[in-house]
């Protein structure tokens, strides 16, 4: 489930939203996201679409492709945002500003848990933690499972070679330029790693996700 790309800039403006605005994606983009009914088909995370958000903060993929960039309805899916980050960490464990704390996420050690677990347990934490009030009865769970998620980071040096502590960016850059015949190898070398997203960096999708998928679900009210 985890993954690189060839150009990581080009993948973060997709996961981001910016094919929706490309003549020559959106198209193809919506059929696909319509096709799936808006629903992640790795992890199963259901959103919906709205006249101010029309993605849904979804993402069509195509897993085949270097960028992740499909052009043909058929090899695409709809992936949600934190899934398609983990196919692309060489965007979504790097820093996209001077900020230490401006990276999508990070990279953790969690062979217990799929990417897909993962990810979905991740989409309902940060609507939470983003957006209830710290005396919301569900604020406190959230913050102790942040706690402990991102405590995994301390866990990749010791299971992962040639990983050093908190090197994320280091890392995911060598997997990047591994010739193929490495990438037995690094399939191997990834089996425990999982993508952690960082809070502050979905804030704006994760409220979207509190407003229009969670908000009516027993434990909100």
């Amino acid at each position: 489930m985890i993954g690189t790309v060839d150009s990581p800039a080009l993948a973060g403006k997709l996961i981001l939203g910016g094919w929706a605005l490309n003549s020559s994606l959106s198209d193809i983009g919506f059929s696909i996201l319509e096709r799936d009914c808006y629903t992640c088909q790795h992890c199963g995370f259901e959103s919906r679409p709205s006249k101010k958000v029309n993605h849904g903060f979804m993402v069509p993929v195509d897993t085949n492709s270097p960028v992740l960039v499909t052009r043909e309805v058929h090899s695409g899916k709809c992936l949600c945002q934190l899934c398609a980050s983990a196919l692309a960490v060489n965007w979504s464990v790097v820093r996209q500003t001077s900020d230490e704390e401006s990276a999508p996420g990070c990279l953790i050690w969690l062979p217990e848990f799929t990417q897909e677990k993962i990810s979905i347990v991740a989409s309902l934490i940060l609507a939470t933690s983003n957006n209830v009030p710290p005396s919301h009865h569900l604020y406190e769970a959230a913050s102790h499972a942040l706690t402990a998620f991102n405590g995994r980071t301390a866990h990749m040096a010791a299971n992962v070679q040639l990983y050093k502590n908190d090197k994320d960016e280091e890392f995911v850059r060598a997997l990047s330029l591994l010739p193929s015949e490495y990438f037995d190898y690094r399939e191997q070398a990834l089996k425990g790693v999982r993508f952690w997203p960082n809070p502050k960096f979905w804030a704006k999708s994760s409220h979207y996700w509190l407003k229009a998928v969670y908000e009516n679900a027993a434990g909100f009210e």
